[in-house]
């Protein structure tokens, strides 16, 4: 299955997104989205600094060596990145060394990435080291 190009722009916060990641309620002419900004419910402020991936933006439309294995992988890679920094309050009374492994979790879950920008005296780290390291 081919998701085609990634292209249609939201909205209100202007990621772009592959055509099918639509909310089911919104039609291919007037798109919403609801894994980015939830159709303008979240406002994020703006980082001050006007950030180019080069790497990635030649990796996505293609013209890197590398572009068919990026795409190719790009689930894997996003499933490992996403899960970098999980933090949960798991609840232990349901998983144990016998029967059936289950992994409740009590409360929310985060995921503790912070700034797409390392401080200026910090080493990159978390998506830091995938997004601005080549």
């Amino acid at each position: 299955h081919s998701l085609g190009s990634i292209e249609v722009e939201c909205p209100h916060c202007h990621a772009l997104h592959f055509s099918e990641e639509r909310l089911t309620r919104s039609s291919k002419r007037n798109p919403k989205f609801g894994n980015c900004c939830t159709s303008g419910k979240v406002i994020l402020p703006s980082i001050g600094v006007n950030v180019d991936f080069p790497l990635l933006d030649s990796l996505l439309k293609r013209d890197h060596p590398q572009s068919n294995a990026f795409i190719e992988n790009l689930r894997h890679i996003n499933n490992v990145l996403s899960f970098t920094s999980l933090g949960i309050n798991a609840d232990a009374t349901t998983w144990g060394p016998q029967g059936i492994y289950n992994l409740r979790i009590s409360g929310e879950l985060v995921h503790k990435i912070g700034s797409i920008l390392p401080d200026p005296q910090q080493p990159a780290r978390f998506a830091q080291i995938y997004t601005l390291d080549d």
